[in-house]
């Protein structure tokens, strides 16, 4: 008599995952055709094209602004004589930019004073305590006031040597501030302790 042999069980879940794998192999392939992998390029492009127009009009603005950059500088200077006697003494102003200055704001600080203009200053500190001395005094030198590249005034000169001596007294108590703006508003404050204007953020 013979004996049946018992039939083995078919190994389903191996069939299921390696028909799974395909179905998400071919899904992957449907997915990523020719069209969508030329969208998805054009998509990149673009994006690089987007930046390297934003960063090349950040550097055009950045050369406008600096095609324009005021440079104000405050100068003491003194004259002597062969004798030594002092001569000459005046403060300048000057704008060693390559752009107009657009005066903002000027401020006189003496002995513990803030003068808001130059006249005020002259009136109280030069002209009422020493009346027999004479300056010139270049009272343009105020907020609205325009001072062209290249081109520097004096803010107050001594006009003889008992004028100038004084002066000289002065200015070591005085500290004198402008702030001023380019023609694209940007602002800095000149000083003349400070050998550089400083950037108003």
């Amino acid at each position: 008599m013979t004996k049946n042999k018992p039939k083995l069980p078919i190994e389903n879940d191996n069939i299921d995952q390696k028909t799974e794998t395909e179905n998400l192999s071919k899904a992957k392939k449907k997915f990523w055709n020719s069209s969508k992998l030329m969208s998805f390029i054009a998509i990149l492009l673009s994006a690089g094209t987007m930046f390297t127009i934003t960063y090349q009009n950040h550097l055009i603005r950045k050369q406008q602004h600096a095609s324009v950059l005021p440079y104000l500088m405050i100068s003491y200077y003194t004259g002597q004589r062969i004798d030594g006697n002092l001569m000459d003494c005046r403060i300048d102003i000057y704008n060693n930019g390559i752009g107009p200055a657009f005066i903002d704001k000027t401020e006189f600080l003496y002995n513990g004073q803030r003068y808001t203009n130059l006249q005020d200053f002259f009136i109280n500190e030069l002209n009422s305590p020493f009346p027999n001395t004479s300056y010139s005094v270049n009272t343009n030198i105020s907020e609205g006031f325009v001072l062209p590249a290249g081109q520097g005034y004096p803010v107050i000169a001594s006009n003889d040597s008992a004028s100038a001596r004084v002066l000289e007294g002065v200015h070591r108590n005085l500290q004198i501030k402008i702030t001023y703006s380019s023609v694209y508003e940007e602002s800095w404050e000149a000083s003349d302790d400070k050998n550089h204007p400083i950037k108003i953020e």
